[in-house]
């Protein structure tokens, strides 16, 4: 709607600016609106701006809710711009070399390889392979400051195109922190980079700048912002419990070669014929190993029963500690975020090194690049949680491998991929084996079958590649999936596809029964103009 009055914001109509979104990180955008209201909103209720977001956010209209920083804010140079016009590659590259030499005499940085092109980027739309003209990556372990709750080694990334030293590295973080300069994908805030590089002095060398403002970031949180120094104190708070407890329960583990990254995923662990695959990488020894289980649904052995037994008793070792544990999502209630006790530097070679082949040959693009990955172990029981209701993950390639123990039930039910006409139609009921790893895209609908006997254990990791969700091809099944993202269902939904948590009719067909009753009449999916003929909300049902 038009504007109000728009005398006492920040931002005018036509301005380029950035917006918070939550855990998918800053989305730009320009300034359409402003005072901009909804019909069905309280009187008198307006909110500051209206943005279009850019193409490779999939064009969104959205609204920002508060004028402030958090929220919204002036738009930041990137290093996920297109390379930078007239430019030298070749100089650039050279010019890169020579700042790794000089990171390699920074006594922060504890080790540091490249520069080396990325296996797949984003041009604010597309991805793309990179050519002899970057965008390369500066791959590196990081001391972290030793006085502050950010004291452990930290595996960082610098990403760098054409445009610098004009346009600073970006900083991604791929070991697991809570700070709030880090978003979720690993990225270190822009602004906060902004700010703190320029604290420094500027005759620096400009990489080693680079990471020293991220050391800053780290070691003074609270100085870079004033605004909130209680999330800043709660984020450090947070990390430092979480190295407390990898501390405590490092000279209480059952199996040691579970946490090193040399002996625990190798040809004493991993199936010989995964083993066999990798060492080839061709994608003939892929396809010799790969079950399709249906469309972009596929299974591999992965480990040997030697490891699935160790691990399995490592987290019965670490529930009789005492230890706390994070749970690994908000949908189950059992099982334990294994990169928080001390796991992630050997689940990083399990992820980039071993996994990676497999998710480029499966799913080439969104598979040939991953930044940081969440790693978990997930419980079913009788008496516990008995299965898991239907969803999507927060992922772009799931690696899903079964641990044990002896169980019936609890199958694996596929439906369709997030916002497509089938969605909610059955595609497959896999059946879990142990040592055995199903892979699929994290936007395909599905959940856990109810465990009838005996207790299950599955190790899944969540990988997540920045430049796919800097991409056209990433919003089409986010930013816009709760609205022009979903395509009308062609009829009624099986019955096993429906969701407790996310559908607006799962009453029509199933009752809700103890705790479920408590999310009758709060379903989205399907939006309306997505719904099938004779579509019936549940709150209309008696």
């Amino acid at each position: 709607m038009a504007p109000v009055d728009g005398s006492n914001l920040r931002f005018a109509v036509g301005d380029r600016v950035s917006c918070n979104m939550g855990s998918d990180g800053w989305a730009s955008g320009k300034v359409v609106a402003l005072q901009y209201r909804e019909d069905h909103w309280p009187a008198k209720k307006t909110a500051p701006y209206q943005v279009e977001l850019d193409p490779a956010f999939g064009s969104a209209l959205i609204f920002a809710p508060m004028d402030i920083p958090k929220v919204i804010r002036a738009e930041m140079p990137s290093t996920f711009s297109l390379p930078e016009d007239g430019r030298d590659a070749a100089e650039v590259l050279a010019a890169l070399k020579t700042e790794v030499a000089k990171l390699q005499d920074d006594p922060i940085v504890l080790t540091v390889s490249g520069p080396e092109l990325m296996a797949v980027a984003e041009d604010g739309t597309e991805l793309f392979v990179p050519k002899d003209a970057g965008p390369w990556v500066i791959t590196m372990v990081v001391q972290g400051p030793t006085t502050s709750a950010y004291s452990s080694h930290l595996r960082m990334q610098l990403k760098v195109n054409t445009a610098w030293p004009k346009s600073p590295a970006e900083v991604r973080v791929h070991s697991w922190i809570h700070s709030p300069f880090v978003k979720q994908n690993g990225v270190m805030d822009e602004a906060a980079m902004a700010e703190a590089l320029g604290t420094l002095d500027a005759d620096v060398s400009p990489l080693c700048r680079t990471v020293r403002a991220a050391f800053s970031l780290l070691n003074n949180p609270s100085q870079f912002c004033e605004d909130d120094t209680d999330s800043a104190d709660d984020a450090a708070e947070s990390n430092k419990e979480r190295l407390d407890v990898i501390l405590k329960y490092k000279v209480q583990r059952e199996h040691d070669w579970l946490f090193d990254p040399k002996r625990a995923y190798s040809t004493e662990t991993i199936h010989p014929e995964y083993w066999k695959a990798y060492c080839l990488n061709t994608p003939e020894a892929w396809a010799a190993l790969v079950t399709t289980e249906a469309t972009e649904v596929y299974s591999v052995p992965l480990f040997k029963p030697e490891l699935c037994k160790a691990f399995v008793e490592e987290l019965d070792k670490f529930h009789g500690t005492g230890l706390p544990a994070r749970r690994p999502n908000s949908m189950n209630n059992y099982g334990i975020v294994v990169n928080e006790i001390g796991m992630e530097p050997a689940l990083d070679q399990l992820c980039h090194n071993l996994l990676q082949p497999l998710a480029h040959y499966l799913f080439p693009g969104v598979g040939s690049h991953f930044d940081r990955h969440h790693t978990f172990v997930v419980r079913y029981k009788v008496g516990e949680d008995l299965g898991l209701d239907m969803h999507t993950d927060d992922s772009d390639v799931t690696f899903n491998v079964c641990l044990g123990k002896d169980f019936k039930g609890a199958g694996l039910q596929f439906c369709g991929d997030q916002g497509a006409t089938d969605h909610r139609k059955a595609s497959l009921q896999y059946q879990h084996r142990v040592g055995h790893c199903v892979v699929h895209r994290g936007h395909r609908r599905h959940g856990a079958d109810d465990i009838t006997e005996g207790e299950r254990l599955n190790l899944i990791v969540w990988t997540r590649n920045i430049e796919y969700r800097r991409s056209r091809l990433w919003s089409k099944f986010n930013i816009q999936s709760r609205s022009s993202g979903y395509k009308r269902e062609s009829e009624p939904p099986d019955l096993v596809c429906l969701s407790f948590t996310h559908d607006r009719d799962y009453g029509v067909f199933k009752e809700y029964k103890g705790d479920k009753k408590r999310h009758r009449g709060k379903g989205w999916c399907p939006p309306i103009h997505a719904e099938y003929e004779g579509f019936m909300e549940e709150e209309s049902v008696d």
